[in-house]
């Protein structure tokens, strides 16, 4: 059984990322091509680059789509209020002008959209209100011009999809997760065991962080995403480490007090499980990390842990403390749903191969 390792130190971030220097040629290059072309307002196709290029494809996909509709809906509005409410002052003007798009972006669920709107709103009233007809299309057409491009880039220099990120999120997930049930397991084994809280406290940052990004991998996936292979072995993933994070945590939470009695055998049943969970997490994590399919039969438990069952009917073990079988009972019970999790997933995943990219 392997020891949990002390995390090394964080690497040292370079100059500069490939992101960011995507993000400063492509939006040079705009802003270039804006103004040879000699088109008025240019400027805002390479506000909207710099605005969409987000880390992934999917994520650029959702801030494009939310400019362009946010630039729209703020034209319309300034559009109709301008002339119809000019007979009121002009604050309770746009007040109300502005308040309708907040209302419409929140309507349609923008994060982003509702600020361009406003600002289209108020450059339009304030600015570029005696030439609105000529000002609304050009920065719509560059807008729209500026949302391609950068989703060009992210396709063609350097491809960044929510979906490779995705796969490569999980499986350091469950690279990390193996330290943690080594941990669980030797706190099971014997006493004195040091806690695994702050590698915890990561690993759940991360799910929740992977969980965030799958609206960008939706989106990037289309129109039929909710029915995508991808979409349910992602779901199945995320249950299984979500039920290997309450493992960890059960156990941390219940471990035996006397490693010196009848139950030592139990104790080591379940440590050799926990051990056989950290092996998959590494299995599955390479995997995963080279886009490959699951290469193993089915996750089986280790033999003594399919022998521990019949241990529990052992009339000795009617004489230990209620609180100890309480707890033995709580993590066997973790332990039950953490193999039918992983099992469910393994099956799902052997049955559609390589992850799709």
């Amino acid at each position: 059984m392997k020891s949990p390792q002390a995390p090394g130190p964080a690497p040292r971030p370079g100059l500069w990322r490939r992101a960011e220097l995507r993000l400063a040629l492509v939006a040079g290059l705009t802003n270039g091509f804006a103004w040879i072309s000699g088109v008025p307002f240019g400027y805002y196709a390479t506000m909207a680059v710099a605005s969409v290029m987000a880390d992934t494809y999917g994520g650029s996909l959702a801030l494009g789509r939310q400019r362009v509709l946010g630039t729209i809906v703020g034209g319309l509005i300034v559009i109709c209020f301008y002339d119809g409410l000019a007979g009121l002052p002009f604050p309770l003007g746009i007040a109300l002008a502005l308040g309708l798009q907040r209302l419409l972006g929140g309507l349609f669920g923008w994060k982003a959209g509702y600020k361009v709107g406003g600002m289209v709103i108020v450059m339009g009233w304030l600015v570029h209100n005696d030439q609105l007809a000529q000002w609304l299309p050009l920065r719509l057409a560059w807008t729209v011009f500026g949302v391609i491009v950068a989703l060009l880039s992210l396709r063609l220099l350097w491809p960044s999809t929510a979906v490779a990120r995705g796969w490569q999120g999980w499986g350091a997930l469950m690279l990390s997760l193996a330290p943690l049930l080594d941990g669980a397991a030797a706190a099971v084994s014997r006493p004195g065991s040091a806690p695994m809280a702050p590698q915890l406290t990561a690993a759940r940052r991360d799910l929740m962080a992977l969980r965030a990004a799958l609206p960008a991998l939706r989106d990037e996936l289309g129109g039929a995403s909710r029915q995508h292979p991808a979409l349910g072995l992602l779901a199945c993933f995320d249950a299984c480490c979500s039920r290997l994070l309450g493992l960890v945590e059960g156990v941390q939470s219940r471990l035996p007090r006397d490693f010196g009695d009848e139950m030592q055998t139990l104790h080591q049943a379940e440590a050799d499980l926990l051990a056989s969970l950290a092996r998959r997490m590494e299995l599955w994590g390479q995997a995963l990390g080279r886009h490959q399919g699951l290469r193993a039969p089915l996750f089986e438990p280790p033999p003594r842990w399919h022998a521990c069952e019949s241990l529990l009917d052992d009339p000795a073990i009617n004489r230990v403390a209620l609180v100890r079988l309480q707890h033995l009972a709580a993590r066997h019970q973790l332990c039950r749903q953490a193999i039918e999790a992983i099992q469910r997933t393994e099956g799902l995943w052997l049955d559609r191969g390589a992850p799709l990219l």
